[in-house]
C-alpha cells in the first residue's frame, strides 16, 4: 500500500513538474520577446537621438590656446511652449524681465537684447510642464563696445 501511494505521489509530482516546466518555458519565451522589443526600442531611441542632432564647433577665446576647438552635440527637437526672461547673476528674474522672442523652429528662437549693459547676458527659459516648472539657463558674453 505504501509503495502504491509512493508511486502515485511520484507520478503526480512528475506530471506537476511537467506542467510547471511548460509554464516556465512559456514565461521565458514571453520575456525573451519583451526583451527583444525593449532592445529594439532603445536602439531606435539612440538612432533618433543621433539623427536629430547637430554638431556645433566653438573656437577657443583663450590667447594661449587659439588652435583649440571645442565641439558639442545638440539635439534638434520640438520643445513645448516656454517663457523667456533676462536674469541677474544668480539667475533670478521677475515678470518685468520677460523677453518677447520669435520662435524660429522646433528648438530655435531669437530676440532683441533690449536691456543689459553687463558683460554677460543671462537668460532663463521657463517651461511649464503641468505639475512642475523646468528652468534652463543660458549665458553669453556681450561685446558692448567699451574696449
Amino acid at each position: 500500500m505504501k509503495s502504491i501511494f509512493f508511486t502515485l505521489m511520484l507520478i503526480f509530482f512528475i506530471i506537476g513538474c511537467g506542467d510547471d516546466k511548460d509554464i516556465i518555458d512559456n514565461r521565458i519565451s514571453q520575456l525573451e520577446i519583451e526583451n527583444k522589443i525593449l532592445k529594439d526600442s532603445i536602439n531606435k531611441m539612440k538612432y533618433n537621438n543621433v539623427v536629430t542632432s547637430e554638431m556645433v564647433l566653438l573656437p577657443s577665446y583663450s590667447h594661449q590656446n587659439k588652435d583649440i576647438v571645442s565641439g558639442i552635440f545638440r539635439q534638434r527637437q520640438s520643445f513645448p511652449k516656454f517663457e523667456l526672461y533676462h536674469a541677474n547673476e544668480q539667475f533670478e528674474y521677475s515678470l518685468d524681465d520677460k523677453i518677447n522672442y520669435e520662435n524660429d523652429g522646433h528648438n530655435a528662437f531669437r530676440f532683441n537684447n533690449r536691456f543689459n549693459d553687463d558683460e554677460l547676458l543671462r537668460v532663463v527659459a521657463v517651461f511649464d510642464l503641468d505639475s512642475v516648472n523646468v528652468e534652463l539657463y543660458g549665458v553669453m558674453p556681450i561685446d558692448n563696445g567699451s574696449d
